[in-house]
């Protein structure tokens, strides 16, 4: 969009061997350009990589803080987290933790999974009881309303009675 509109710029007021060097100056400005361009785009792509790195290494130990584990065993999980996460390697085969404690960090957060679960079960549904009770009140208000207007109704002699005797 914008190549089109300089080149007809660079070459409208000149003829002659001026025009041939307003093309020439153009294309040099144009790849010069270009350059700046791509340069100016991998620094920020760069900067927004490493910054990604850095933020998902800072949740990485948050988490891990919050495990039950020793500090060295948190240590030892937040350096290969960190490494692989810095040389884009893939988890290496020698675990972080051992497998007991692997098993008792599962069940730990599957406990936590759990707690969590149920809390979020119960305030759900005391949410929909709580509007279930907003519901029935205002049916039990309704149905009284409609009772009371049926009594007056019947007292004063519009209406027929529910009771045919």
């Amino acid at each position: 969009m914008i190549v089109g509109p300089i080149t007809v710029l660079a070459a409208a007021d000149f003829k002659g061997e001026l025009l041939t060097a307003s093309q020439s100056v153009a294309g040099v400005l144009r790849q010069l350009g270009s350059v700046l361009a791509v340069g100016i785009f991998i620094s920020a792509l760069t900067g927004a990589v490493s910054d990604a790195k850095s933020a998902s290494i800072y949740d990485a130990e948050k988490h891990i803080a919050a495990l039950n584990l020793s500090e060295e065993d948190q240590n030892r999980i937040n350096h290969q987290i960190a490494y692989q996460i810095n040389h884009q390697s893939h988890p290496s085969d020698q675990p972080a933790v051992s497998k007991t404690k692997e098993k008792a960090l599962v069940t730990h957060v599957a406990d936590k999974i759990r707690a969590k679960t149920s809390h979020q079960m119960t305030q759900a549904f005391a949410s929909l009881y709580g509007k279930g009770i907003s519901i029935r009140y205002s049916f039990m208000f309704a149905c009284i309303c409609l009772q009371k207007k049926g009594r007056l109704v019947n007292e004063n002699g519009r209406g027929c009675s529910r009771n045919p005797s």
